[in-house]
């Protein structure tokens, strides 16, 4: 649902980019957090469900690049997987994108689609409890993420929607990734972004043509329902008889 909203955005490119460096930020600090903290498994039967943790004294490139590209490849996701990966908890890397997707919504959905906003938020907070029930998640790492994300993005918008002048002189401006996103934000207009939808512009301008254009006239009910069509008609047809005649 996020991604429609996007993709029919004027501005998607923006969206989009803003979309990608947020998750990067998010998920370079979880990276950095996942290398220093270590969590035993949240299932109760871990044993059945996790892969059988390699001696990392001994551990080879190629067990890391096969996990990591398993990873890569299921993106996080465990079905029809006979062991997974586990120990990767905090924090949750789901939470994450389902808190920046449910975000982008509240952000960039046009008025005209604002029943969409409604929509989202209970299937988001569904979601993050369903990773909580499912055992996949502990719940503080839940709560951390969805912390920490809310925190990133507004923050984030907040920085980049000052006058492009005043923004290296803000609090924000001594953040680690401050820099490459002003990079990135320089061809932006200063503000936020004014939510257009293509969708509702395309039915703007079409809507009247529909209305001009009658598919299914014929030009000869059009003479029968005009009388003075009829008669010009007429004349017509008399001046090229008589054309004839004189030939």
């Amino acid at each position: 649902m996020a991604f429609t909203v996007v993709l029919l955005h004027r501005d998607r490119v923006v969206v989009l980019r803003r979309m990608f460096v947020l998750g990067a930020i998010l998920y370079g600090l979880r990276a950095v957090i996942l290398g220093v903290t270590y969590l035993p498994p949240s299932f109760h039967n871990r044993d059945q469900i996790c892969q059988p943790q390699v001696n990392r004294t001994a551990l080879s490139g190629m067990e890391i690049a096969t996990r990591f590209l398993t990873y890569v490849v299921t993106l996080g996701l465990t079905s029809g997987q006979d062991k997974i990966l586990c120990g990767d908890l905090m924090f949750s890397g789901h939470t994450v994108v389902l808190t920046i997707m449910y975000f982008v919504q509240l952000q960039y959905t046009p008025r005209g689609l604002v029943i969409l906003r409604y929509i989202a938020a209970p299937i988001t907070f569904l979601g993050i409890a369903a990773l909580v029930v499912s055992g996949g998640h502990y719940t503080m790492d839940v709560l951390i993420a969805y912390w920490l994300t809310s925190h990133v993005f507004w923050g984030y918008h907040q920085m980049f929607e000052l006058p492009k002048e005043k923004r290296p002189h803000a609090p924000m401006s001594r953040l680690w990734w401050f820099w490459m996103c002003n990079w990135l934000e320089s061809d932006v207009p200063d503000g936020p972004l004014e939510n257009v939808s293509m969708l509702l512009v395309l039915l703007i301008f079409l809507f009247p043509v529909f209305l001009t254009i009658d598919v299914a006239e014929d030009p000869v009910q059009l003479v029968d329902r005009d009388p003075q069509n009829k008669v010009q008609a007429d004349l017509k047809a008399a001046d090229a008889s008589l054309n004839l005649t004189r030939t």
